[in-house]
């Protein structure tokens, strides 16, 4: 009897020496297991903490800079007061937002923009604003530029299909209309009497110029459907060569009363050939332009000039527009290709405001 009490006894003690290893088995396995997740998850978190340093840094490495920058800008002839404006107003924009600007005049020289596009690359600019007249002028100096890997902005004139390139224009189809509207309207009014006869000056080798004109005279003949055109010359871009035109005009029309030109010193050569002729006053003849510049600002204030109506290319709208869209590309963004605005209207009646607004000039 005693010994199977005996028996039992040990058989107790082993059943429960086993029962607490177990338990203390599946705690430390518990403990185990617990130790390993926080393991895991502090292993986590410094991964994460890692990646995200990293992605700071790429971000931060990919940051840039407008600040200390230089911009080249190339325009198209800097005794007109438009491109010396527009030099200010770039200027401007560069004093506010931290860049330098490299200032560069070809003077309409086509040669002149190839050898300053190479300039500015040699300077080792980060961004350019080319002003051109003709597409393939704009396509040549383009491709230079583009060929150096510098971003790049056409205004005025978009270049030929030949490039692929950001550009900015005023709508100067409809800048021409809203000056034969205008020539329509005041002539109807003042000179009803009088049978309009028309001569166009403009630029043939600039597309944009030749819009100006044929929407100057579409504008007009809206109002005077059967008006005549008699002669078309090409008026150039300097006075002189703008005046010589306009008296051939004269010479061989002398019936002529109503002169459409591309831009304002056609138009101040043009007024010239009337002048020269004894007909330079209001209603004996009409000029009218697309440019609305200070350059002609004091015969478009005199009541009685011949040249009363201009259009206004606001270089304050092409610059700003322009820095905008050529900053997009330089910070890597899509922007827009083919940028188009309009113009206003200017006559005796708002010139002041109108370049007070749009022209700015050296303080």
């Amino acid at each position: 009897m005693k010994k199977l009490l005996l028996m039992a006894l040990v058989s107790i003690l082993c059943i429960s020496t086993l029962i607490v290893f177990t338990i203390s088995g599946c705690k430390a396995e518990e403990e185990s297991s617990s130790v390993a997740e926080e393991a895991e998850e502090e292993i986590a978190e410094e991964v994460t903490e890692e990646d995200s340093v990293e992605e700071e840094a790429v971000v931060e490495e990919d940051v840039i800079e407008i600040e200390g920058m230089t911009i080249g800008y190339i325009g198209m002839d800097m005794k007109l007061s438009y491109f010396q404006s527009q030099t200010l107003v770039l200027r401007r924009i560069g004093e506010r937002e931290g860049f330098e600007v490299i200032m560069l005049d070809p003077q309409f020289d086509t040669q002149a923009y190839i050898d300053q596009a190479e300039t500015l690359i040699t300077q080792q600019v980060d961004g350019v604003l080319l002003s051109v007249w003709e597409p393939g002028l704009g396509a040549s100096s383009v491709q230079v530029i583009q060929k150096a890997g510098i971003p790049i902005v056409v205004m005025h004139v978009p270049a030929a299909e030949s490039v692929t390139v950001p550009t900015v224009v005023a709508d100067n189809y409809y800048a021409g209309q809203l000056a034969g509207r205008e020539a329509a309207r005041i002539w109807q009014e003042e000179n009803a009497d009088v049978i309009p006869v028309i001569a166009i000056s403009t630029s043939t080798d600039a597309p944009e110029n030749v819009k100006r004109t044929t929407g100057q005279l579409d504008g007009f003949r809206e109002t005077y459907p059967d008006a005549e055109l008699v002669k078309t010359v090409d008026g150039g871009y300097d006075l002189e060569s703008s005046l010589a035109a306009a008296e051939d005009i004269l010479t061989a029309n002398p019936e002529v009363n109503i002169i459409f030109t591309a831009h304002d010193t056609q138009a101040m050569g043009a007024l010239g050939a009337f002048k020269g002729a004894g007909r330079g006053i209001w209603p004996d003849a009409l000029v009218s332009s697309v440019d609305a510049t200070r350059q002609s600002a004091d015969e478009i204030k005199k009541p009685d000039s011949a040249f009363r109506i201009s259009v206004g290319n606001s270089p304050l709208t092409m610059t700003e527009t322009s820095w905008e869209i050529l900053k997009g590309v330089i910070m890597g963004e899509d922007v827009e290709m083919f940028s188009m605005h309009d113009m206003e209207l200017v006559n005796v009646d708002n010139i002041d405001e109108y370049l007070d607004e749009n022209f700015p000039v050296e303080e």
